[in-house]
């Protein structure tokens, strides 16, 4: 689609019913703040729909969507497993969107102990696999902007809902992000969750369902400066939003 006067990638995600971060995941080279009446910008995948790449099999889809050959199968009729097509769009089964499962480590800032790892801890690992991965982010964005609970904390230009903390088994906290390109990179940017745990100071991203490996984040990083806040009075109960230093820049 094209850019129109006065168009922002929030205006533009409203109109074709996408999010901010999944149209900077479509167009990494795009910069939000310099688009330009006229310019082409790519839509993201329809929702329900999954593009065939190459090499897939409906195996290989079913296990990246989070379902089965059968329900593939019948949801589309007139596919033919034998002849897929790179390209090819498939309608994924009602309710169905991508499974969570968890991929390089930095280094924190207040290091006095790393802490334990997170992934050695059972529960911390079960926590990541308790939500059915992107298709609840995306449902939950969306009742939490109908219903007004929405509460953006804005990172460098990575937003955050600082009021939508959910403490799971093992300390993990998880909320929803929509990162910025320039803060997080290409890849991180279609992120759609962050998981925190505070004991270790360590985090993981959601990207299209699959969680990254726990790993420390950079120093001075968007990441560290998340973990960071959220972690600088949260222990043992549930997140507490941290008002940011006055000369934050946040």
């Amino acid at each position: 689609m094209r850019v129109a006067a006065g168009d922002t990638l929030e205006a533009i995600a409203a109109r074709t019913g996408t999010t901010v971060a999944a149209l900077q995941q479509a167009n990494p080279q795009v910069r939000p703040a310099a688009l330009q009446v006229g310019q082409l910008l790519r839509l993201p995948p329809p929702r329900g729909m999954v593009q065939v790449a190459a090499g897939d099999t409906l195996e290989a889809i079913a296990t990246r969507t989070g379902t089965s050959v059968a329900a593939l199968q019948q949801a589309n009729p007139q596919a033919r497993p034998e002849a897929l097509q790179v390209g090819q769009w498939l309608r994924l089964p009602p309710g169905m969107a991508a499974a969570a499962r968890p991929a390089a480590p930095a280094v924190v800032a207040p290091a006095a102990s790393p802490g334990p790892d997170p992934a050695a801890d059972p529960d911390a690992q079960a926590a990541l696999l308790l939500s059915p991965g992107e298709r609840r982010d995306r449902a939950t964005l969306t009742l939490r902007e109908r219903s007004g609970q929405l509460s953006w904390r804005r990172f460098g230009n990575t937003l955050v809902d600082w009021n939508g903390w959910q403490l799971h088994p093992g300390g993990v906290r998880i909320t929803l992000v929509q990162p910025a390109v320039a803060d997080v990179g290409a890849r991180r940017s279609g992120a759609t969750a962050i998981a925190v745990q505070c004991s270790s100071l360590r985090h993981t991203w959601r990207i299209d369902g699959d969680w990254e490996r726990w790993s420390s984040p950079g120093a001075g990083s968007v990441a560290q400066r998340i973990v960071l806040q959220l972690c600088s009075n949260t222990l043992d109960g549930p997140a507490v939003a941290i008002p940011p230093p006055a000369d934050s820049g946040i």
